[in-house]
């Protein structure tokens, strides 16, 4: 089992639920959230909102998933990024899941 977190621009909120689904993810929560930049950085790659000194509308995906379910996610999210024009990416991260009474 692995923990699964996804955050995004809420503008990218249903291309996130429809990753999930490709990923056959059926069960998961979602919040709402606040990005904050308060760092001024050449590269926007490395600032994780892509804008500074500002906040973005965001969400937070995440669900206790099975681990091929989980690596489907980040690659279909990979692939989106690849082909999206927007500066906001998609961010999903995989972490163990060490025990659990599940």
């Amino acid at each position: 089992m692995k923990f699964l977190v996804i955050t995004n621009s809420v503008h990218f909120d249903k291309d996130v639920k429809h990753l999930l689904e490709q990923a056959d993810v059926k069960v998961y929560s979602q919040m709402n959230i606040n990005g904050h930049s308060e760092v001024d950085q050449e590269n926007l790659r490395d600032n994780w909102f892509a804008v500074s000194n500002q906040y973005d509308k965001s969400s937070v995906f995440f669900s206790f998933t099975e681990d091929e379910k989980a690596n489907k996610v980040i690659q279909l999210s990979s692939e989106f990024n690849q082909t999206s024009d927007s500066k906001s990416k998609i961010r999903a991260f995989i972490m163990s899941v060490d025990n659990h009474n599940l």
